[in-house]
């Protein structure tokens, strides 16, 4: 086989080796990286409309909890109906029913319920006096403030959510009646109607527990609790939904086979709110054709360097084969005798070479002086020619340590700016604690005085006011009082970081026997409870006065949300755990928080119970949280309703601040 055949057929199979690895390697590569990012934005998608969904069902709850709360609707229900101000009362909750329903763009019925389930008020005088008690409105807000429906009521025929809260009397707690509101599906069907991202072939819509579409679908007419959707999915999420303690999946993207045949990549998200599955799809074909894109671009450029490579496979090998038949012709003369003949080429590689050799081997040994001086100026030739290279390399050496030095300092200069400008946030962040601080403590005075005079105020006009005008009164001062209150807790949130002190060793065992004796010792009498620490608690490094705030807070606490009928009992435990920190436990066996409020006990002003029931101004955890952050550690919360709840805690031992201490 000639060399030209071979160098050919080498070249092609290099060209077909590498291609078709360097084609299937960026195909997969590539697609792998479109799949993830359309998943990644249906999941993103999903996300986003199920907390806009899960934040206006919220706002639509805490507006019916606002008119349960309110002293108007509750004074209507405590009056009887033949009272002589039985019809003023009526008329403030008849205002206040209306002034609620104009307040959202999609509320048509307010509804206050007495005790046996019979309309007494509403923004509609035609439903007054209407029987709801079989409505589950009424029972379902007998239990609780809930969310019932989407649902076709049989006065309207307008699909529907019904949103209602128990309104209970604020002394006793008794059972007064049930405040509900109706909303048309507006909101929700606009929300799923915003199709942004999702193509010609995607939607997103809204599925009860049983699978049945709440929202209009993209492609068919009458869905609204007539179209069952039944995908793998769905059913999967519903069946980990309904196990005891089971938790639906976190939202991946699927392709499967959707309500109308076709293949879809989809996701869902669960809407804790009321129970509901949000389904965002967009069809595959859609979804995946820029990987089909790329794969036929892949395709083409590997047939054209295919092509390129055929093409430069057949003329290298004559261009490699020609100096060789050069070659051979010479030789044929040299055997001849004819010593006189060249075969020398102007190629550069090793055939030329060879070829030139051949020519020094025909040359007549009485000139073989003049080829050792040719010899002797091609080697200094070739040493000035390395000498000048190796001058070029130490030149090109000396620029890039200078280039590098230039590097260095540049990073140390930033380096300093960055300090500098760390130095000025820390100053600015002082500054901004400091007139927190001086601004909630500057307005103490004038809210004081402002209580002590309303006080004094309603006092003097004793007798001589109407109940309103009484009612009045207390509201500005009960307001002036929550306000002093919240302002004090804000000092003490402040004093955290202004009024901070050095760490130091700081005795547990003596924290708790000092807060059983002082701090709290008056609430352990008054509720009957108890604390308990089974075990000797550790030596903390801290601020003492923050570690004993911190515990304070959190005993109080677990004393303050205790059971109807149980004794509270608070029980302390600790454990080393990693390196220099230690874990406290504090335990109660209270009423406990839902799973969905762990996150949010810990946010400033976060209450999870009306003021009537257990007071305070929701600031005392979020002091806690700060404590133990700025004394170098973690908090949390385990917690399930009616089982009671365990905060947990990480603070620096003293022993692993010691051990620190040797290793430096």
């Amino acid at each position: 086989m000639r060399i030209r055949t071979k160098v050919l057929l080498a070249f092609l199979l290099a060209i077909l080796t590498t291609g078709t690895t360097a084609v299937l390697v960026t195909n997969t590569v590539a697609e792998d990286i479109i799949t993830q990012q359309v998943n990644n934005h249906l999941e993103t998608t999903a996300q986003s409309r199920a907390r806009h969904i899960d934040t206006y069902l919220l706002s639509e709850k805490q507006r019916v909890e606002q008119l349960s709360e309110s002293v108007v609707t509750k004074n209507l229900l405590a009056t009887s109906l033949g009272s002589p101000d039985y019809d003023y009362k009526l008329a403030l909750v008849t205002r206040r029913a209306r002034s609620t329903a104009a307040g959202s763009q999609f509320a048509y019925d307010v509804f206050v319920l007495d005790p046996s389930g019979t309309i007494v008020a509403s923004d509609n005088p035609e439903k007054v006096g209407l029987d709801k008690s079989e409505d589950s409105l009424f029972t379902g807000g007998k239990e609780g403030t809930s969310i019932k429906g989407p649902m076709l009521p049989g006065d309207t025929k307008l699909p529907s959510l019904s949103f209602s809260a128990p309104v209970l009397d604020d002394a006793s707690g008794a059972f007064l009646g049930v405040v509900a509101m109706r909303m048309s599906m507006g909101a929700l069907n606009a929300i799923c109607k915003d199709r942004t991202g999702l193509g010609s072939t995607g939607e997103t819509y809204l599925l009860n527990h049983d699978g049945f579409m709440l929202t209009p679908s993209r492609f068919m007419e009458e869905t609204f609790l007539t179209q069952k959707i039944e995908t793998a999915v769905i059913e999967e999420h519903r069946a980990a939904s309904e196990e005891p303690g089971g938790q639906p999946d976190k939202m991946a993207s699927h392709v499967y086979e959707d309500y109308m045949g076709r293949d879809v990549l989809g996701t869902h998200a669960h809407i804790m709110e009321a129970d509901w599955i949000l389904v965002v799809e967009k069809g595959a074909d859609e979804a995946f054709r820029p990987v089909t894109v790329l794969a036929s671009a892949v395709l083409r450029v590997f047939v054209v360097l295919l092509l390129l490579g055929v093409v430069v496979g057949i003329l290298l090998p004559r261009y490699v084969s020609r100096p060789l038949m050069t070659l051979h012709r010479g030789v044929e003369e040299l055997a001849k005798g004819n010593l006189g003949h060249r075969v020398g080429t102007s190629a550069r590689d090793e055939i030329g070479e060879l070829s030139r050799a051949f020519d020094t081997m025909s040359v007549n040994l009485l000139e073989s002086r003049e080829q050792l001086e040719q010899y002797s100026r091609g080697l200094e030739s070739m040493v000035a020619q390395r000498t000048e290279e190796l001058t070029k390399t130490n030149t090109e050496l000396s620029q890039e340590i200078e280039r590098r030095k230039e590097a260095e300092e540049a990073r140390e200069a930033l380096i300093e700016d960055l300090r500098r400008i760390n130095e000025r946030l820390d100053a600015s962040n002082k500054e901004l604690e400091d007139f927190a601080y001086v601004a909630s403590h500057d307005l103490r005075e004038p809210l004081r005085k402002i209580s002590s005079f309303g006080s004094i105020l309603a006092d003097t006009l004793k007798g001589k006011l109407n109940e309103d005008e009484e009612e009045n009164f207390g509201f500005m001062v009960d307001g002036a009082q929550r306000m002093q209150a919240m302002i004090d807790a804000l000092l003490t949130y402040s004093r955290v970081t202004t009024k901070a002190k050095a760490a130091e060793r700081v005795d547990l065992n003596d924290v708790v026997a000092g807060l059983q004796e002082l701090e709290v010792a008056t609430m352990l009498e008054e509720t009957d409870g108890s604390m308990r620490v089974p075990g000797s608690l550790p030596v903390v490094h801290g601020d003492p006065s923050q570690i004993r705030q911190l515990f304070q807070n959190l005993v109080a606490n677990g004393l303050k949300f205790h059971r109807d009928g149980i004794p509270p009992e608070i029980t302390i435990t600790s454990r080393e755990t990693e390196a220099g920190m230690v874990r406290i436990e504090v335990k109660d066996n209270g009423i406990g928080i839902p799973a969905e409020y762990l996150e949010q006990v810990f946010t400033m002003f976060k209450r999870l119970h009306s003021r009537a029931r257990y007071e305070g101004t929701g600031i005392g955890l979020a002091v806690c949280k700060k404590i133990v952050e700025r004394n170098g550690g973690r908090i949390g919360i385990e917690s399930a309703p009616g089982e009671g709840s365990t905060f947990w805690l990480t603070l620096p031992s003293r022993v692993g601040e010691e051990e620190n201490e040797r290793k430096e």
